[in-house]
């Protein structure tokens, strides 16, 4: 199965979000899973492969209210359109407003809250 992470802010950072991220995406590369998990350039120095993990950094603009929202938006029209992703797992209530995207391209989508923003 091939499954995309979408809302850290990658998996190289030590947060909290991250560190589920990293947890859960390595398990399901473990057994088997082809994972993709998307992060943000200036906090995700981590490219390539770890763990067995692809690890891709997407366009955002980088200031306080627009780094998360413009990072998930690239991330879910890259996800969606130009790649052939069977989940697409979504982190963040603050992202709940672009799940259209996935939606639109028929992709199966989750959502993960972890905790109140």
């Amino acid at each position: 199965m091939r499954i995309a992470f979408i809302g850290c802010k990658g998996i190289g950072f030590n947060g909290g979000v991250e560190n589920v991220v990293r947890e859960l995406s390595t398990q399901l590369a473990v057994r088997g899973n082809n994972v993709t998990v998307f992060g943000r350039k200036k906090y995700s120095k981590i490219l390539g492969y770890l763990n067995g993990v692809n690890t891709v950094n997407t366009f955002s603009i980088e200031s306080k209210r627009l780094g998360q929202i413009t990072s998930t938006f690239t991330s879910l029209i890259k996800a969606s359109i130009t790649s052939n992703y069977d989940l697409i797992h979504v982190h963040s209530f603050v992202n709940v407003s672009l799940l259209w995207i996935p939606k639109l391209f028929r992709k199966k989508t989750i959502l993960t809250i972890h905790g109140l923003e």
